[in-house]
């Protein structure tokens, strides 16, 4: 099973994160398409404030890139 917050066909994007953030295929392999997707950063922060994450906030790696 896959990430409840990646959607997309060709392009796999977050929709835990605000705006337009097209995962790279070391996010998807890690966390996104394994059972395992309940221990990203991003999911757990989105899934316990109920809140996106700000893309800005995505890329100074405060929440992420921590696999």
């Amino acid at each position: 099973m896959s990430c409840l917050y990646l959607t997309g066909r060709q392009f796999k994007m977050c929709n835990a994160v605000e705006g337009s953030l097209v995962l790279s295929l070391d996010e998807l392999s890690g966390k996104c398409l394994s059972d395992q997707y309940h221990i990203c950063k991003i999911y757990q922060r989105y899934h316990a404030k109920g809140m996106k994450i700000p893309l800005i906030e995505y890329q100074r790696g405060l929440t992420v890139n921590k696999f």
